[in-house]
């Protein structure tokens, strides 16, 4: 574990690019013995003018299952991998 405990901390969407870096993020923190902290942002996409109807579950639910398969992907059940989804 780092001396003040921080973690390094990886975008991760499950596109090939995000998947490369879950893969240098571990490297690196097995260099440095520090935990993984992985993550997704997203957002209700706005709308301009007329309403849009949505189920926020349609857009929660693959920015959830998308980092974590991913992460199973790249890792395996890696126990210094945390997520944020």
């Amino acid at each position: 574990m780092t001396e003040n405990g921080a973690a390094v901390i990886v975008g991760v969407d499950g596109s090939a690019s995000s998947k490369n870096a879950l893969r240098w993020a571990f490297d690196y923190t097995v260099a440095i013995d520090a935990p993984i902290e992985a993550l997704i942002a997203w957002d209700v996409p706005t709308n301009y003018g007329m309403p849009v109807l949505f189920d926020e579950n349609e857009l929660e639910e693959p920015a959830q299952t998308a980092p974590q398969q991913a992460v199973r992907e790249v890792l395996g059940d890696e126990p210094r991998v945390h997520g944020r989804w």
